[in-house]
């Protein structure tokens, strides 16, 4: 009954229709608290995928990082239908939008290394720099591929 009740909480709410609300305060209180809730479980799903992932790769002495297995795994458990979208939305779009503070701690680590960075600095430069234009070309190419696929599979099927 309880995990149920985990299952329920965890899912994406459905939005009320506010012009019939008369009272905003308890329900804008009880809103906030469900949502926080719902993403503190969701982030507690994907850290327990990650958690997981981490076990494989140590016990197994796997030669992939655990965040990389932890996506596959995530991504298995989505397509198999385990875990459904809605039960780590709302914590995935929390890590996307808090996701500049986590590069704080790595930018005070790099200014702990200034000399080296003032003379290796253009090799970083360099290296970021074609890793995004790689990244961006590769993701362009795979668009325009799977859109032409699309196309000729609506071609044939509405022909």
């Amino acid at each position: 009954m309880i995990l149920m009740r985990i299952i329920h909480i965890m899912r994406k709410p459905h939005p009320y229709n506010q012009a019939f609300v008369l009272d905003y305060g308890w329900i804008n209180l009880m809103d906030t608290l469900t949502r926080f809730f719902q993403t503190t479980l969701q982030l507690a799903v994907v850290g327990l995928v990650w958690l997981v992932s981490d076990l494989m790769v140590r016990f197994a002495h796997l030669p992939v990082s655990s965040g990389v297995l932890g996506l596959f795994l995530m991504l298995a458990l989505l397509g198999l239908g385990v875990i459904k979208t809605g039960m780590v939305e709302r914590g995935a779009k929390w890590v996307l939008g808090e996701l500049v503070f986590f590069f704080i701690p790595i930018m005070v680590s790099v200014l702990q290394y200034r000399d080296l960075l003032l003379s290796e600095g253009w090799r970083l430069v360099l290296t970021i720099a074609v890793g995004t234009a790689l990244v961006m070309i590769s993701t362009a190419l795979t668009l325009n591929f799977c859109y032409r696929w699309k196309r000729r599979l609506y071609k044939k099927l509405h022909a």
